[in-house]
């Protein structure tokens, strides 16, 4: 699989992705995802990509060292699929990033 994308900030709490993944068995897909951060501790994001079409949403949330995260994906075979990671971050500067 190769893939190749651009990221745009668009303002300080305002970023977007544009991705073309290519795997030598299927047609190439296209990938976009938007991701909005709010007053330093929370993100809301939302994506969609093509072959096969899919759409996500998810949140993530900071708290001090801690970082967790929240999406549902959907796609025409499996259906909705939820997701949810938890992070510690030993270097409090890393939890942002």
């Amino acid at each position: 699989t190769m893939s190749m994308g651009v990221l745009f900030r668009l303002s300080d709490h305002l970023t977007t992705v544009v991705a073309l993944e290519k795997d030598i068995r299927y047609s190439a897909s296209i990938q976009f995802g938007i991701e909005y951060y709010y007053r330093e501790k929370l993100y809301f994001r939302g994506g969609f990509s093509t072959n096969p079409n899919s759409f996500s949403v998810g949140i993530g949330y900071l708290f001090a060292n801690f970082k967790t995260n929240i999406a549902f994906y959907t796609q025409p075979i499996l259906g909705t699929t939820p997701q949810m990671d938890i992070n510690y971050y030993f270097n409090k500067a890393s939890v942002a990033n």
